[in-house]
């Protein structure tokens, strides 16, 4: 799969922080300068999720994410 910029953003940013929760304002800074809508974020989660496979990313629910290794 091809992967966008905002998609590879992302997956680096997990990479380079594989055991840690990356929380969502952290995420929000690296992938957009603090200024994303709620539906952008969750579409970048979600195509990121469909071009890998659904469990890669785990969201802590009040928190952020991290890769599920």
């Amino acid at each position: 799969y091809v992967l966008n910029k905002k998609e590879s953003l992302l997956i680096n940013l997990f990479i380079n922080n594989p055991h840690r929760i990356i929380s969502y304002e952290e995420i929000e800074y690296h992938i957009w300068n603090n200024e994303v809508s709620a539906g952008a974020f969750k579409s970048l989660i979600r195509d990121l999720r469909k071009k890998t496979f659904k469990t890669f990313i785990v969201n802590t629910s009040g928190i952020g994410y991290r890769l599920n290794i």
